[in-house]
């Protein structure tokens, strides 16, 4: 579900308009973070927890471009994501692996 994006159905793009694949937008005041809002949220309530994690740990501090993302979506690692964990007799990375992806590539975005 953290791939939901919009296809062209209006009726699937507003539901996706809020609830998919992650989107965030970093407040800053200056060049410091002051906020993360969370614009699309993963249907399991992931996005919010990350997006709490980092407004605890970097509101007033500048964003760093290298490590923001990646410790976004390690944190992800930390919720209990609703996404398959196990990968057997597969070369398929596992869905919440491809999960912690989606939420490190909102915050790449977000840095953008």
């Amino acid at each position: 579900m953290c791939e939901l994006e919009e296809n062209g159905n209006p009726t699937f793009d507003e539901f996706v308009s809020k609830i998919g694949k992650p989107k965030i937008e970093l407040v800053l005041d200056g060049n410091k973070l002051k906020d993360v809002d969370v614009l699309r949220t993963s249907p399991c309530g992931s996005t919010a927890f990350v997006a709490d994690y980092i407004n605890e740990k970097y509101v007033g501090q500048v964003p760093d471009p290298e490590n923001l993302p990646t410790e976004a979506g390690l944190k992800l690692q930390h919720y209990p994501c609703r996404a398959a964990k196990m990968r057997l007799f597969s070369d398929e990375e596992c869905k919440k692996q491809m999960a912690s992806g989606h939420h490190s590539d909102a915050f790449e975005e977000a840095l953008k």
